[in-house]
């Protein structure tokens, strides 16, 4: 019996990951049409806040907390 279950996790988690690995790859072919059909002044705007955020994710925290 514990053959079993043990069995049938390790082929619930291939399952899984296989799944997994499907729905990314679908979410990010789906974004990067999302992306490339916006307007270029828009993507651009975007991706300088995304940047901006990613460069100094905790500036807006530190002026939080100095208020």
């Amino acid at each position: 019996m514990k053959t079993a279950t043990v069995q049938a996790g390790k082929m619930l988690g291939e399952i899984i990951s296989k799944d997994l690995i499907k729905i990314i790859k679908v979410w990010t072919k789906a974004s990067g049409k999302a992306i490339a059909t916006l307007p270029k002044n828009t993507a651009e705007t975007l991706w300088g806040l995304i940047s901006s955020k990613i460069k100094n994710p905790f500036e807006e925290a530190a002026m939080t907390d100095n208020e």
